[in-house]
């Protein structure tokens, strides 16, 4: 054994690999002091403090380039670092050293951290007098830049050690990389594609992106994740101003989840990459793949997956044909087979040999295709039994302004943000959960065609939307159904009325309870809308206001909610920056408290249309027209103007401002083929008007005989 102590085999390493140095010296001197400075002398010496001190802090908060460079310098430095094994000579020559191949492997290795790991802190203690020269350091900055720091080292490994296990496994360069980019992207490739294969054969299935980008083999797929989270914490101005909001905290655990996932990544591969070079048998050096055993099982992976692929590509370009999806997988398995096999022998003359693990790998093709095709285990109607959940949320996709509102108090405003449907279907909908799982079986599977062409659907105008279900096992597994409900008729009508009632349900849709919303009502500027004109309230009286709402609201049921409002209780408010912001509440016939309120304050809430002093009401009836492929050809409309007094007053009678009907949580069955508009007889005029498709008054409907004047300037 030789007596070189191990840093002195370190720097031995380092004489031969200089060209990574200078490379590593030379990027990271850019991107970190060089960049850092240009970015804050080109945008911020004309602006104050704070916006530099936001641009600094969001330049390494959301680390993309940081860690881009840390990704592709481990590929290099892990792949260079062990090229000696490519070439037998080098392995003789290496092999000849008295070292023992522990302390050889790890000579090479510690070299490889060292060449990124003291660049990287050098230029990035330099980035400190360089925030100061342009007075945008603070302790923030410097903990987001530690963060920073962290996260590019913990990619870096992850991705270093797994590019050292390919090299391990392989023994030619062209192979090596091909190897690291199937070992970064194999999981996320079978993940997208039987997301594809559910989304096209399951009606039910919801697509939880998460789950398609996330990986357990993958650190760049982690790095990805892990730079969404910081584009999605906007650290810069939410912590500075101290609260976290909204998603926020949703991110924060997924942050925490993805810096895990990578430690665990670069120990697993590290350890493997070392086990293999401890087994790697010399004389296998130049051939594709060095250890026999799991040459056949990688083909039948990769065959197997290019089978998949072709089928689903035909499957969708030729409209669900198939004769050509079959065709489309056979392609796939033969291409994939002969691929495989010129790689491994590096011979276009090997691509007709060992079709065993062609047979094979086309068994599972047709097998997995089966399965999903013809839902063998009935997927689309999954619903599960109630004993067996622990918990179960609900998100109804009202198609209009209802989202959970979050509103945290700053140092100087609200800051305000909706929550992701991933994070609003983390609430608990318990108690709901009989009315939630009988609306599933009713409904899972069911394609939405069977609520479009249904006998009622004229009269319901497209009334159906789509809700999501998550269901929570008590062994812990999440599981995900999307569907279609018809919301106005038979058990749907009565189960989203049970759901409605549920205390859960109301939290969701307006969060009108805790100290944050109470804050903001006290710091708000109240008024009234009528569907024409704001109506103004007290300041003084906003929290009294909202009050009364709020009690309404927590007894509304599904029958109000399908109604059109009466008007819309407003607040107007500070936002971040200097910004105003506005939040809308809508009033409903049986809000008694909030109406007696509004009425104490000298506003009425009854129609402000003057049917006696109108002159007259134009009508706008829009149309499109439509070739006998279904394409549409043109657009075109025709205008009626009603003077009679019956027909204004029956009109009237059915016409809502639309900015109402916006607010209906069954947002469908009102119409936009018909304008109303009213003239007065003192010329003023009341506009924006509609009317419900199921509710039309008798000269929109049967006695409308307008001829049409159609746009022949569209395209035809």
């Amino acid at each position: 054994m030789s007596k070189i102590s191990f840093w002195n085999s370190v720097k031995e390493n380092a004489k031969r690999r200089i060209w990574v140095a200078v490379l590593a010296v030379i990027v990271l001197a850019i991107f970190y002091p060089l960049v850092f400075a240009m970015i804050m002398q080109i945008e911020g010496m004309d602006s104050d403090v704070s916006y530099r001190t936001t641009r600094a802090l969001y330049l390494f908060h959301q680390n993309l380039v940081g860690i881009g460079i840390a990704i592709v310098g481990a590929v290099i430095c892990g792949i260079e670092g062990y090229s000696y094994l490519y070439s037998r000579q080098k392995v003789d020559v290496f092999e000849s050293e008295p070292v023992s191949k522990r302390r050889r492997f790890f000579t090479i290795y510690t070299y490889g951290i060292l060449v990124y790991v003291i660049p990287l802190l050098v230029f990035s203690l330099i980035c400190i007098p360089v925030a100061h020269i342009y007075h945008a350091f603070s302790m923030l900055f410097l903990s987001t830049l530690v963060s920073s720091l962290c996260q590019c080292l913990l990619v870096y490994l992850a991705v270093y050690h797994l590019t050292i296990m390919a090299v391990m496994l392989t023994g030619h360069l062209v192979v090596t990389m091909l190897m690291t980019g199937f070992l970064m992207l194999f999981e996320f490739a079978f993940r997208f594609l039987f997301s594809v294969m559910k989304e096209t054969f399951f009606v039910s299935y919801y697509n939880v992106n998460s789950r398609i980008t996330d990986s357990f083999t993958s650190p760049i797929i982690a790095a990805y994740r892990l730079v969404e989270c910081n584009s999605r914490l906007p650290q810069s101005y939410a912590v500075r101003k101290g609260f976290i909001s909204g998603d926020m905290s949703y991110y924060m655990v997924a942050e925490k989840k993805y810096l895990m996932l990578l430690v665990a990544q670069a120990a697993i591969y590290l350890a493997i990459a070392f086990w293999c070079y401890m087994k790697r048998p010399m004389e296998k050096n130049g051939e594709a793949l060095i250890f026999e055993k799991i040459k056949g099982p990688f083909k039948v992976l990769v065959v197997f997956f290019g089978g998949l692929l072709g089928a689903m590509i035909f499957h969708s370009m030729t409209y669900e044909n198939g004769v050509f999806t079959f065709i489309g997988m056979v392609l796939g398995l033969l291409l994939m087979q002969i691929a495989v096999e010129v790689i491994y022998d590096f011979d276009i003359k090997s691509a007709l040999k060992h079709w065993n693990s062609l047979c094979v790998a086309a068994i599972l093709c047709v097998g997995v295709y089966g399965i999903f095709s013809m839902d063998v285990f009935g997927y689309d109607h999954y619903v599960p039994n109630k004993a067996s959940l622990k918990d179960i949320s609900i998100s109804v996709d009202f198609d209009n302004a209802y989202e959970i509102n979050h509103f945290e108090p700053s140092l100087d405003g609200i800051f305000f943000q909706h929550l992701e449907e991933s994070a609003r279907l983390d609430s608990s909908n318990m108690d709901a959960v009989d009315a939630i799982l009988d609306l599933a079986a009713h409904n899972t599977g069911k394609k939405v065609d069977e609520y479009i062409n249904s006998e009622d659907q004229e009269s319901l105008g497209n009334a159906y939307f789509w809700v999501t279900v998550k269901y929570t096992k008590k062994s812990g597994r999440e599981i995900y159904r999307y569907f279609c409900i018809n919301p106005l008729q038979g058990d749907d009508k009565k189960d989203m009325e049970a759901i409605f009632a549920a205390k859960s349900m109301k939290e969701e849709l307006m969060n009108l309870h805790g100290e944050n919303i109470e804050k903001l009502w006290e710091i708000s500027k109240p008024y009234y809308n009528d569907g024409f004109e704001d109506h103004t309230i007290l300041a003084s009286d906003a929290t009294a206001m909202m009050e009364a709402y709020r009690e309404d609201f927590d007894a509304m049921t599904w029958e109000q909610a399908v109604g059109v409002p009466v008007g819309l209780v407003k607040i107007r408010y500070k936002g971040v920056g200097d910004y105003n912001h506005y939040a809308s509440y809508p009033v409903f016939e049986g809000f008694t408290n909030t109406i007696a309120y509004l009425e104490s304050k000298d506003i009425s809430v009854e129609n402000t249309i003057d049917v006696e002093n109108i002159a007259n009401i134009g009508v706008t009836k829009y149309e499109s027209q439509y070739n006998e492929e279904g394409m549409w050809v043109r657009d075109g409309n025709s205008e009626k103007t009603f003077t009679d007094a019956k027909s204004i007053q029956n009109i009237v009678k059915h016409a809502h401002p639309r900015e109402l009907l916006s607010w209906r949580f069954v947002d469908y069955p009102w119409t936009t083929d018909f304008s109303v508009n009213i003239l007065y007889k003192n010329e003023l005029t009341q506009s924006d008007l509609s009317v419900l498709r199921g509710d039309l008054p008798v000269e929109l409907d049967k006695e409308w005989d307008a001829e049409v004047l159609w746009n022949d300037d569209d395209w035809n």
